[in-house]
């Protein structure tokens, strides 16, 4: 049985000091969600209460703690702001765990935007064309866009 005490020895003692370089103490299920890697993780938590957080110290401890590469991870939420806060967040919680850890991280090939952005990511990728070739680029378009696009035919 998953105890908090069990959650708590699965933790890395740099994690622990990552969290008090930020006067951070998560409550039991934040902790729960930061530690368990094992498995998918899906939050559900009304406004307000630590969501983001607990996603930029999960995506943390996964990348200085357990060695998952950043290209390996993709971060995505509904608003542009929201996704360079997520951005700023986790470049700064990293630089803190370079302390402990002696190691420098780069996020540039991570994955941090808008749930539309990375579809429209997915559509273009020329890996998912047979050929490999550069064809005509996928558009999104937004309800307006299709409309006048009917009207056109």
């Amino acid at each position: 049985m998953k105890t908090p005490e069990n959650e708590l020895l699965k933790m890395d003692s740099n994690l622990q000091k990552c969290f008090e370089d930020k006067n951070f103490t998560p409550n039991e299920s934040q902790l729960k969600a930061i530690v368990s890697t094992d498995d998918p993780l899906f939050l559900t938590a009304g406004p307000g209460s630590g969501k983001t957080r607990v996603i930029l110290w999960r995506t943390l401890n996964l990348i200085a703690f357990h060695d998952v590469r950043p290209d390996e991870i993709f971060l995505t939420t509904f608003t542009q702001k929201a996704a360079l806060q997520l951005k700023e967040g986790l470049q700064g919680l990293l630089s803190i765990a370079s302390k402990y850890t002696n190691r420098p991280y780069d996020i540039s090939e991570m994955y941090i935007g808008t749930l539309h952005s990375l579809c429209q990511k997915l559509l273009s990728d020329r890996r998912f064309n047979s050929s490999s070739a550069r064809g005509r680029r996928s558009v999104l378009m937004d309800e307006f866009d299709q409309y006048f696009l009917a009207m056109s035919e």
